[in-house]
C-alpha cells in the first residue's frame, strides 16, 4: 500500500490540510459569510505537560492564563515570524495525579523552563482552528500545552 505524506504541512492521505500560510502581500481578512474568523496569528505552544485533563479546573485556567510567560504578552502586536522568549516555572507532579491519585506529592519538582517561540500567520481551512494540528506541524508538544493567539480583521493582512 502506497503512503502519501508531505512533512512540510503534515498532509497525509485522507487528512485535510488545516492551515495555509498568509502571504506577505495578503489583503486584510474579513470573517467569512458565516461569521467565522479564519486568519490568525498563533504562537507556538507553551509546554505545560499535565498528566491528564482533570487539572483543567477553573482555578488552574485562571492562574495559568493570568501568568505572564513573555515580556509584553498582554500588549504585543506580533508579526509573522516574530520570536519571543518565554521563561516560566513548571511544577511537575507525580504520574497518576489527577487520575485517581487524590493528593499531589508534598514536594513537587519545580523547574524553570525557557522556550523560544515563533508567531505564525495562518488562514484556517476550516471553521475552527485546529491547535493540535498546529502544534504537530511545528514539532511541538501536542498535549498539556497552552496557546496564545490573536485575530485582527479588516486591518491586518
Amino acid at each position: 500500500m502506497a503512503h502519501e505524506y508531505r512533512l512540510d504541512w503534515i498532509q497525509f492521505k485522507n487528512r485535510p490540510k488545516y492551515f495555509t500560510p498568509v502571504a506577505a502581500n495578503a489583503q486584510p481578512a474579513q470573517p467569512d459569510a458565516d461569521g467565522f474568523i479564519r486568519r490568525w496569528l498563533i504562537l507556538e505552544p507553551l509546554d505545560k505537560p499535565n498528566s491528564g485533563n482533570t487539572v483543567f479546573t477553573d482555578s488552574y485556567l485562571r492562574e495559568n492564563f493570568a501568568t505572564e510567560y513573555f515580556k509584553g504578552q498582554q500588549t504585543i502586536v506580533p508579526k509573522d515570524g516574530q520570536k519571543v522568549k518565554a521563561v516560566y516555572k513548571k511544577t511537575e507532579v507525580a504520574p497518576g495525579f489527577g487520575r485517581g491519585m487524590q493528593q499531589a506529592p508534598a514536594e513537587p519538582k519545580v523547574t524553570t523552563v525557557k522556550q523560544t517561540l515563533t508567531w505564525h500567520a495562518l488562514d484556517s481551512e476550516n471553521y475552527n482552528v485546529k491547535l493540535f494540528r498546529f502544534a504537530e506541524k511545528w514539532g511541538q508538544q501536542v498535549y498539556g500545552v497552552l496557546f496564545t493567539r490573536i485575530s485582527r480583521t479588516s486591518v491586518w493582512p
